[in-house]
């Protein structure tokens, strides 16, 4: 199966191409089997100093892996470092192609020990204490991928989150959703956020204000346990919505003419669904009289500022017009 292995050899073999002193070796196939034989070696240490591992020695052993720090391009390569003893210098180390590290393990791995010995060189292997350290994610490094995307009043809006850990490194599994909180606000309008864990380090926050933010912003404020985030806070616009007949309201001036042939004006006020004043224009409204007005004529309402359009008529007929 996939796999990485460390080998720490105490028995020297040229049938699978070990060099000829004890060694430490980093094998790998990839997504292939792995394999024992030093073909499948991507380093291995030298013999200064020499180690021995079949003479009852304790060694502590501290093996790291360290990703590039931007690991988006398929051309960057990690690092595999194994230290013995204390020693600042690795004994061994290994470039790892991080994209194929990633496709060969896209969410989890299992980390575990396995031994073997030669029947002419038998020896006792325990692994006497052993820790995993994972470096967790850091609110300081942890940002949003792109900007908050503007919305239209109702609609859905969204951005991702991307955990990054203290060293900048991208962290690839979920389960930190519960340590996102996200607040949008606008001049005392309050919108709900959603955070969805996508299970693979990024997380996606929804949002659906139905109040327009006008010639205004939103702010989206966003903190990963309870600590700001990278660049925190963000700013979004929310426009309003195509104008709603049921919404949209309108005004006679003046409201009776007394019968003469003045001129009437009609001011309508474009709103969405949710009331806000669309002041975009580009909305149509179609003037209908009840009675008809014989004789008289009403251009099409016309676009004017701040979401009001106007049109103008003269009659001399009198009574209720609707």
């Amino acid at each position: 199966t996939s796999s990485i292995a460390v080998e720490f050899d105490g028995n020297v073999d040229s049938a699978y191409g070990d060099p000829g002193y004890q060694h430490v070796s980093i094998n790998t196939n990839y997504a292939s089997a792995n394999d024992a034989n030093h073909r499948a070696s991507l380093g291995v240490s030298n013999n200064n100093p020499a180690m021995t591992f079949n003479n009852g020695t304790t060694h502590d052993i501290r093996i790291e892996y360290t990703p590039p720090a931007d690991d988006q391009s398929s051309t960057l390569q990690g690092w595999l470092r194994v230290y013995m003893n204390q020693n600042i210098q690795p004994v061994a180390e290994a470039p790892i192609s991080h994209s194929t590290f990633r496709s060969m393990l896209p969410n989890a791995a299992y980390v575990g020990f396995t031994s073997g010995t030669a029947a002419s060189n038998i020896n006792q292997i325990e692994i006497s204490e052993w820790a995993m350290t994972i470096v967790p994610a850091s609110a300081a490094q942890t940002s949003l991928i792109g900007s908050p995307s503007d919305t239209t009043a109702g609609n859905t809006g969204s951005v991702l989150l991307q955990a990054r850990d203290s060293c900048g490194n991208i962290i690839r599994a979920g389960g930190d959703a519960s340590s996102i909180s996200a607040s949008l606000s606008y001049s005392g309008t309050n919108a709900a956020v959603t955070v969805t864990d996508n299970n693979d380090g990024t997380y996606t926050l929804s949002y659906a204000p139905t109040v327009s933010s006008g010639s205004g912003v939103y702010t989206l404020s966003v903190n990963f346990g309870g600590a700001a985030i990278k660049n925190n806070p963000f700013t979004l616009r929310v426009i309003p919505g195509l104008a709603s007949p049921s919404q949209s309201t309108f005004s006679l001036s003046p409201t009776d003419n007394g019968g003469l042939s003045s001129t009437i004006t009609i001011s309508i006020t474009a709103r969405d669904q949710f009331g806000n004043i669309n002041t975009a224009g580009g909305d149509v409204f179609q003037l209908d009289f009840s009675p008809d007005l014989v004789g008289s004529t009403a251009a099409t309402p016309s676009f004017t500022s701040n979401g009001i359009y106007t049109s103008s008529f003269s009659t001399s007929r009198s009574g209720p017009l609707d």
